[in-house]
């Protein structure tokens, strides 16, 4: 039997939120009172995209890091009208990504979202064994009146 070569996909790791409150700090602080709306509402679409990199979906985490490339003409578009250099935008958020209290964050973030799924597993079961019950309850009810 042959091997497939499939591609490996990376898939980016959720940043803590945290982190995400950092690098979006460092951003706005070169907002001045004196921008204009237009400047702050750019300043709001990158906030989302910062957002969407902790998000739970890889995909969404994915699409997020796709658009925070230099290379991207959306992305220099956004950054130029929210009145930022793309290069810094870029600088702070590996900055924030790499320092040593992002690391921490991350790991506890990993063993929460475990936690999560633990408890959503836990709860499923219960749920499924609660409908389980009432069906065989409901099934007892039926043949009962059958038998009368």
């Amino acid at each position: 039997m042959t091997e497939l070569n499939m591609p490996r996909i990376y898939i980016q790791p959720i940043v803590p939120s945290l982190v995400r409150k950092a690098i979006l700090s460092k951003l706005e602080k070169i907002l001045t009172k004196d921008s204009c709306a237009e400047q702050k509402m750019w300043m709001g679409v990158i906030g989302y995209v910062i957002k969407d990199l902790g998000d739970y979906s890889s995909l969404i985490r994915r699409s997020a890091n796709n658009y925070l490339d230099l290379n991207n003409r959306d992305f220099q578009t956004t950054c130029a009208f929210a009145g930022l250099v793309p290069e810094y935008v870029i600088r702070v958020i590996n900055a924030c990504k790499r320092s040593k209290q992002a690391a921490r964050l991350q790991r506890e973030d990993d063993t929460r979202i475990e936690r999560y799924r633990a408890n959503r597993k836990k709860s499923n079961r219960k749920h499924h064994k609660s409908l389980m019950s009432a069906k065989k309850a409901e099934c007892s009810v039926e043949s009962s009146k059958i038998a009368e």
